[in-house]
């Protein structure tokens, strides 16, 4: 049961639904990208799986996207320098 009220269950909730693991030693993954720079996730695994850790799942999921993050936001403040670059020989 979800308490929405609680900080961490809010945190964990999200519109949409997900599904289960397609194998019993898989995951199930699903995922839907928001307008506003969010993303959910719901990650399921079958608990009596020795292999699969559906939290361990999520935390290295949460630090390849910030990773990626990094990694784009730094292409990003490149492409800008680039611009004024730019900017500054054509003037």
């Amino acid at each position: 049961m979800w308490n929405l009220k609680s900080l961490l269950d809010a945190e964990m909730a999200s519109p949409g639904g997900g599904f289960g693991p397609v194998a019993p030693d898989g995951y199930g993954v699903s995922y839907m990208v928001q307008l506003e720079g969010e993303m959910f996730f719901h990650v399921s695994s079958q608990k009596n799986a020795a292999s699969t850790d559906s939290r361990r799942f999520v935390r290295i999921l949460r630090g390849v996207l910030l990773e990626m993050r990094q990694v784009l936001e730094a292409g990003m403040g490149e492409q800008q320098l680039d611009a004024g670059a730019s900017k500054s020989k054509a003037v």
